[in-house]
């Protein structure tokens, strides 16, 4: 097995091998950081592809640094899921967080979410009242539609852990 800087410059003469060993070694860590930020497994697959195919387009500029390639990766898909917030016009909605793969297992976080949003909406009072008398809706029905549009603050990716 060679090592990440040989397989870059195999890589930069146009070597296949070389460049599926740097997916192979690579893609994980990117698709995590990817899927961590976008909350939507889809979505981090297609940021992770188009991560890959930016990095390798560009590859004949880039230079050897103490830094891993994981980290020119990760500059690149970061920039990318800015794009798609961008785009989007919204940060993650706590749906989106609640289905992430990750917290399949963790009950007593979404316990803990759930009591804050439902904190949340309590404090507001009894803002749902006219609507309903209105609209027919149930409160708990109006409660739910609020509850799934909150989001939670967004972090600068600098505050964040890799």
């Amino acid at each position: 097995m060679s090592t990440e800087s040989e397989l870059i410059e195999k890589a930069k003469t146009g070597d296949r091998t070389a460049l599926g060993e740097l997916v192979a070694a690579c893609w994980h860590p990117v698709y995590r950081l990817i899927s961590q930020k976008t909350g939507n497994p889809e979505d981090a697959q297609e940021i992770t592809q188009e991560t890959f195919f930016r990095a390798f387009r560009s590859l004949s500029d880039y230079r050897q640094t103490e830094a891993r390639f994981t980290t020119f990766l990760s500059r690149i898909a970061l920039n990318l899921v800015t794009d798609f917030w961008r785009k989007n016009g919204r940060s993650p909605s706590i749906s989106d967080i609640a289905d992430h793969p990750a917290l399949a297992d963790s009950e007593p976080l979404m316990q803990e979410l759930n009591y804050l949003v439902n904190g949340a909406l309590v404090a507001e009072g009894d803002a749902f009242a006219e609507p309903e008398a209105m609209t027919g809706v149930v409160r708990a029905k109006a409660k739910s539609a609020v509850a799934s549009t909150l989001t939670p603050p967004m972090v600068p990716s600098r505050l964040m852990s890799v």
